[in-house]
């Protein structure tokens, strides 16, 4: 089964949902319901470093995840 989600920030970067390449910043789209890592493409200046949360949005109220520019210092390594 499908959820919807948008993960927001003020640029676009590529969007990886649990190390894999799944969308862009700033539109929405689609991912298995359930619970996931959201995490952005480099450079890392962004917060938080990722984001670990329950998808089960749908087309018409999509889960949102937001990141802010700015660096934590928590950052993982590279991206799966």
């Amino acid at each position: 089964m499908d959820a919807w989600i948008i993960v927001t920030f003020p640029s676009v970067r590529d969007v990886y949902v649990d190390g894999v390449r799944f969308g862009k910043t700033n539109t929405m789209f689609n991912v298995q319901l359930g619970t996931h890592r959201i995490d952005l493409d480099v450079p890392r200046d962004y917060t938080p470093a990722n984001v670990v949360a329950l998808i089960d949005g749908t087309p018409l109220c999509p889960t949102v995840i937001a990141f802010r520019a700015g660096l934590t210092g928590d950052h993982d390594g590279p991206i799966d």
